[in-house]
């Protein structure tokens, strides 16, 4: 399945890419130079809504990958299975974890960011899009209903997404990541009260497992629209449009401090 999507992305030569430090991250604050990666810790790395890929924090992901080398073959005795079943947002306020009127009255799948410039709406239908088009990747089973991201999913779904993490550990752990030979990790950067944060957008797969094995820098490459700061939010949008307020927004990023623990432990898992 990994080959398979491999062989069905563009492939990149090593010399096509520079890849920079967080030292000299100024080069990526300051141009949009395509082919610049960051050499980025995967401490400080977090899914949006907030579940660290550090191995200090929590991730479905993450716990799937370090539970498969450790031997777990059933995809229905993962981390991931029982995610999907405990976490099934039905607003933005639930995938956030935040209680906020505002948050509460977008339904799912339309959970946009502060920072998103896409619609509820919008977005949500790209969610459907891209999970379809990554299904479509390595099966065309009809049964592979849900998202990637949250609950509710399929069996069928669920036991793909553990494949997925699964087939990586062991061609990681085999040959390295070549992360040359692959589309780049894709981040989302975001300033916000003189921090930096970094979010996944694509290769989240990727991320959860090379944590799992221990990784402490990968190479990633930040989306085109650069560090997104608070100027850019307070003025997107998801404000403008009423979807986030600034106590909200304030929260989220509070939030994500506990990287993911204290969200795990509300879903019932033992931290």
């Amino acid at each position: 399945m990994f080959k398979r999507i491999s062989n069905l992305i563009k492939k990149f030569k090593k010399e096509d890419w520079e890849v920079v430090s967080k030292e000299n991250n100024f080069i990526l604050k300051s141009t949009r130079q395509e082919k610049i990666l960051l050499n980025l810790e995967i401490d400080e790395i977090s899914s949006e809504n907030g579940f660290s890929y550090s191995l200090d924090g929590w991730n479905p992901f993450v716990q799937t990958s370090l539970e498969i080398l450790n031997g777990c073959k059933n995809y229905k005795e993962s981390t991931l299975f029982k995610f999907y079943k405990v976490f099934q947002p039905t607003n933005i306020g639930e995938f956030y974890f935040i209680k906020s009127n505002h948050l509460e009255k977008v339904k799912s799948p339309g959970f946009i960011s502060p920072w998103e410039y896409m619609s509820p709406n919008e977005y949500g239908n790209w969610l459907i899009r891209c999970n379809r088009n990554e299904n479509s990747y390595v099966s065309s089973n009809s049964e592979l209903n849900g998202l990637s991201i949250c609950g509710p999913v399929s069996d069928k779904k669920c036991e793909l997404e553990f494949n997925r993490l699964q087939k990586l550990v062991f061609s990681i752990q085999e040959k390295g990541y070549k992360y040359q030979e692959v589309t780049p990790i894709s981040i989302t950067p975001v300033s916000w009260d003189g921090k930096d944060f970094y979010f996944v957008r694509h290769g989240r797969h990727r991320v959860a497992v090379l944590s799992a094995l221990g990784y402490d820098k990968i190479p990633v490459k930040l989306q085109p629209t650069g560090y997104i700061t608070e100027k850019v939010i307070l003025n997107g949008p998801a404000v403008l449009n009423g979807y986030w307020d600034t106590d909200d927004i304030h929260t989220y990023f509070n939030g994500l401090s506990d990287k993911g623990r204290e969200k795990a432990k509300k879903l019932g898992f033992n931290i």
